[in-house]
């Protein structure tokens, strides 16, 4: 898997004289570039905070520190290229300091007069809660909301606190934060102070150096710049005055970025997705201890557990919020410490761990990669096999049946601890997942144990053994609180503490602890005693409502519902930004609700900066995740979630048709022809998603087929069929009328007929694997039709023939399965004579011999069944023989032996019924085969036990020799 390589570069520029710059940038440059990036499966994102910055969004006077923490991110994500400069002939806006240290300013105040120091004791209010202390610059309200009229306080009070550093002692470094620019304090971050073990600023930042007259701060500043950067990215130019001079302006900007972005993605390389998966997995579990206290008595239960005799499943309960994913993460530490084989996955932190079926499958990977087999020897038995051993343990009744195979699998998996260290596997949040978890077994193989959590299941299952979660005690709080305030380097007054730990007691789980840590930096010394009280009133109240209090109803309502829409409830940032600007009614509520309205409509973007201090402000809630190679930021835990679903999801499918007209109109860039097919960005990838969950059926119809049409069914294209086709089906219980059926049929009829039959196959296969039986036969309905209409149509038609059978007995099965033996039976029936008529064209065909033994064999068990043993017997002999011919052909293929060993099994168990004696020795011989087969691969040793399980269920059993 690739991962979807970001690229996110800082514009950094004084405001007024660098207008017509950016406005190039903005036009000329970044849309190139994000195309650019686009067609390479990669994204670029232009973090301009001055451009299209408006009054409002300054009077939190947070405005620098916003900027040196996008700057800081954008280092983080995009180590090159990140940081563009544009210097003109003014030095820049120089903001008041917002924090001063208290020894700092105490020292400065007496070297001001009485007048002088009221003014700054008016602006700048101590704040005790901060360690070391600090005077924090207070927010603009009443009139100096009005920058006209702050702009000239500003000025007096830089004016003052200058005088008073002019007569002090501080030293170079603490005098720059009242001298220096905004620019320049930007350049500082992202170039001339870029500490040791970051990328070279050389090697990466481009900067661009007006000519005209500055004054001796400017051009100290551009000198430094042009010593440390690489000649090949620094340029000098006459000032903008003709569509010729922008034109070459953001050429070179657009060539340098160009350049630095096509070598990095030289080196982007494929990754193992397992890898990556244990990983993201990893560090979750890390960011869950970062505050982890006590909870003793839980851990013990779980680390008796671990190393006792209990073959349960061990569950871990209590309500959302109350610290479980904690817990675990505290248990997977420990248990990680002994040396034990430990999997762990957190449940819906990641897409793979968000479904049942691939949650199964990498954790059947890891298990045997631990155990030093290779994962090919978990998928070596074909389905029929599997099905036969699993018969007995999962039942054939409901629409919604058991994905035995892949359950299967899992339990083999398990048992792999018989042969060596014991194994641990956690499963943080399984309510997360949609399916009823059958896949857990009742009873565990010896060394091997399962923890798993939940808040509350769909269907209670009684097999585990549950411990409720207790809450969290006083002296854990108060330790968590203590850590929370250390980290942040924080404390409370005492008046403080006692209504945060009152609130805190009232509720204790730990989900309030991590909203509190949020808020810790609202509440300040000289913070009401009101303030404080409605801060704890409700941590999730508060949360929201500090939000509300900042923007604009529309804009959250907009931000929210994009992210509740979409796939995982999360998008990537720079698609957020992307989204809401082609949102045109949002567009226009902005353009009214902002002094940057004809700025804003030129380029027909929303700025940067309005979505970088909604982020800012939320970043303590947010969390990212990797999803399709990219990385999407979505609330961080479900009670957020659904409190916001509660507060903004009354209008979703209008976010979600906006979602779909977004995705179709990125495509049509994207899909050009069957050469040039590149499905790119994250939201695109689910654009029919969307435009289902909004009732625009015609238009996904339409828009397949076009594409369809325009480019045959590539790779790319089917992948976004299959996006939707996973999302109905696992989403939606199959309904004969829903508009998805007649969508199918109609991109089916139209479609290229290879490439479609191909991905049928897989997906129907899949769904009948994972148990969605009624979708699974409608898939391969739908592809036995189009495998028909492909027969008539070719004049070689053997090959399709054999596909063909293939989806019979795949239907054959799922009648099976679903109790339909009489329909079921005539499909075998059917498989078997095709089958038949292909081996006398071919009768050395060994493939075509394997599948007449699967055929065969399911006749013998449809009529084993209905309870017609004898007819059961003639097809299991049938299907025997096949093998046996197999075997002796090639002798050294373990499929073969293994099938043989498996239709041993199924003539011994239509033997039993009168003949013990005749079962048990088609038993044995089957056993022999295993105990063989285990000798040159341990992985055989489960079935092996399992077929000496099925053994002992006689009475008779201990008459009878065994190997």
């Amino acid at each position: 898997m690739l991962i979807r390589k970001v690229f996110r570069v800082f514009v950094s520029s004084t405001f007024l004289d660098m207008k017509r710059e950016r406005n190039v940038l903005q036009k000329k440059v970044f849309p190139r570039l994000r195309e650019y990036c686009e067609r390479q499966g990669a994204s670029f994102q232009d973090i301009d905070l001055r451009w299209g910055v408006s009054d409002e969004v300054q009077k939190d006077q947070r405005t620098l520190q916003i900027c040196l923490s996008e700057i800081e991110r954008c280092q983080n994500l995009s180590p090159k290229p990140n940081f563009i400069i544009l210097l003109g002939d003014r030095y820049g806006w120089e903001p008041l300091p917002y924090s001063i240290p208290s020894t700092e300013l105490d020292s400065l105040l007496p070297l001001m007069d009485e007048s002088e120091r009221s003014k700054i004791s008016e602006w700048y209010w101590r704040d005790e809660n901060a360690i070391p202390s600090e005077y924090i610059l207070q927010p603009r309200k009443d009139e100096y909301e009005s920058y006209a009229l702050w702009e000239e306080k500003e000025r007096e009070l830089r004016e003052i606190l200058r005088k008073a550093v002019d007569r002090g002692t501080l030293d170079e470094k603490e005098r720059e934060k009242y001298f220096l620019s905004a620019t320049h304090r930007e350049i500082i971050h992202g170039a001339l102070g870029i500490p040791k073990g970051k990328i070279a600023p050389q090697e990466h930042v481009v900067a661009c150096f007006r000519k005209g007259e500055k004054d001796e701060r400017l051009q100290r500043l551009e000198e430094e710049l042009k010593d440390r950067l690489s000649k090949e990215r620094t340029r000098e130019y006459e000032s903008l005055k003709s569509e010729e001079d922008e034109d070459e302006f953001s050429q070179f900007i657009y060539e340098r970025l160009e350049e630095t972005i096509s070598l990095q993605l030289k080196d982007v390389q494929e990754i193992d997705e397992l890898e990556e998966e244990r990983n993201r997995h990893r560090e979750y579990k890390e960011e869950l201890l970062e505050d982890f206290c006590g909870r003793e008595k839980i851990l013990e239960d779980i680390s008796e557990y671990i190393e006792g005799e209990d073959n349960r499943i061990f569950a871990l309960t209590g309500e959302s919020g109350s610290g479980k994913s904690s817990v675990m993460a505290k248990a997977i530490e420990q248990a990680e410490r002994e040396k034990n084989v430990v999997i762990y996955r957190f449940c819906g932190i990641t897409a793979k761990s968000s479904n049942e079926l691939s949650l199964l499958i990498q954790m059947c990977e890891e298990i045997t990669s631990n155990f030093c087999l290779d994962k090919a020897n978990l998928y070596a038995e074909r389905d029929d096999v599997s099905n036969t051993e699993y018969d007995d343990k999962y039942g054939r009744d409901g629409s919604r049946q058991e994905p035995r195979e892949v359950f299967g699998k899992f339990e083999k998996s398990l048992s792999l601890s018989l042969h060596g260290r014991k194994l641990v596997v956690f499963v943080d949040a399984l309510d997360q997942l949609s399916g009823n978890l059958a896949w857990l077994p009742d009873d565990l193989p010896e060394n091997t144990k399962i923890i798993v959590s939940f808040s509350k299941l769909k269907n209670p299952i009684l097999k585990f053994d549950t411990h409720i979660i207790p809450d969290l005690g006083e002296s854990e709080i108060l330790w968590v609180l203590k850590s929370i305030l250390s980290r942040h380097n924080r404390k409370l007054e005492d008046w403080q503490r006692d209504i945060v730990i009152e609130s805190l007691l009232k509720n204790r789980h730990p989900i309030n602890l991590k909203l509190f840590s949020g808020i810790v930096e609202s509440i300040h010394s000289y913070s009401s005693v009101r303030k404080v009280k409605e801060l704890c009133e409700s941590f999730y109240g508060s949360f929201f409502t500090q939000i509300e209090k900042e923007h604009t109803d529309s804009l959250i309502r907009t931000f929210f519902g994009y992210i509740l829409c979409s796939v995982l409830n999360g998008m990537p940032e720079d698609e957020i930004v992307d989204i809401v600007s082609f949102d045109t009614e949002f567009f226009a509520t902005l353009l009214k609700e902002t002094n940057s309205g004809e700025e804003i409509k030129k380029t027909g973007r929303i700025p940067i900066v309005i979505w970088s201090r909604f982020f800012a402000q939320m970043e303590a809630y947010f969390s990212s995740k990797e999803a399709d190679g990219a990385t999407i930021i979505s609330l961080f835990h479900n009670s957020i979630l659904e409190e916001s679903r509660r507060r903004y999801g009354d209008n979703l499918n209008y976010y979600h048709e906006q979602l779909g007209k977004y995705g179709l109109s990125r495509l049509s860039k994207q899909v050009i022809n069957k050469n040039t097919v590149i499905v790119s960005g994250y939201s695109v990838k689910n654009t029919f998603i969307h435009l289902y969950e909004a009732k625009r059926f015609e238009t996904i119809i339409e828009k397949l087929t076009k594409f369809s049409k325009v480019a045959g069914n590539s790779f790319p294209l089917l992948k976004l069929l299959e996006k939707l086709i996973d999302w109905v089906v696992f989403n939606y219980v199959f309904d004969t009328t829903d508009p998805f059926i007649q969508i199918m049929e109609k991109i089916v009829a139209s479609a290229d007929l290879q490439n479609i039959s191909k991905f049928l196959d897989e997906k129907g296969t899949e769904y009948r694997i994972f148990g969605y039986m009624n979708w699974a036969l409608f898939v391969f309905e739908l592809l036995a039709e189009l495998q028909r209409r492909q027969i008539r149509q070719s004049k070689n038609a053997r090959e399709i023939l054999d596909d063909y059978c293939t989806t019979i007995n795949n239907l054959g099965k799922i009648y099976r399965v679903t109790g339909r033996i009489e329909e079921s039976l005539k499909c075998f029936q059917k498989s078997r004579r095709m089958r038949r008529n292909l081996l006398k064209e071919e009768p050395d065909n060994l493939e075509y011999l394997k599948d007449l033994a699967v055929s065969s064999s399911y006749i013998g068990r449809s009529y084993r069944d209905l309870g017609r043993i004898k007819s059961a017997l003639k097809y299991f002999t049938e299907s025997l023989e096949t093998r046996r011919k197999l075997t002796s052909k090639e002798p050294d293929r373990e499929d073969f032996q293994r099938e043989l060993s498996v239709a041993l099994i199924n003539i011994g168990k239509a033997y039993r019924t009168n003949e013990d004696r005749k079962a048990f020795e088609y038993f044995n011989e089957s056993l022999a085969i295993r105990r063989e087969l285990a000798n040159k691969n341990p992985y055989n040793l489960d079935s092996l036990q399992l077929i000496t399980r099925k053994a002992e269920k006689h009475q008779d059993f201990h008459r009878f020799p065994f190997v």
